[in-house]
């Protein structure tokens, strides 16, 4: 149950954000190669994490698209 609703475009735009900076952290350089060698299984693991994360926010942002051209199609087939 929701107390608070907030706008499409606003879940639209928090959405886009997020993707923004989830590409910002996956791209970001390794400073340390020796660091990644030592713990490869939990990288492994984070990249499994941050992909899975970032395909629900993809979603969640795909959905506030589609919610937002219905009621721009309806508004243009219903006047």
């Amino acid at each position: 149950m929701k107390f608070i609703t907030t706008s499409e475009w606003v879940n639209l735009l928090r959405s886009a954000l997020q993707l923004v900076i989830l590409g910002i952290v996956i791209n970001r350089p390794i400073d340390n190669p020796f660091l990644e060698f030592i713990y490869f299984d939990l990288q492994i693991t984070a990249n499994i994490t941050i992909t899975i994360i970032a395909t629900l926010i993809a979603i969640d942002f795909l959905k506030s698209l589609i919610i937002l051209g219905k009621k721009s199609l309806m508004k243009k087939t219903f006047p």
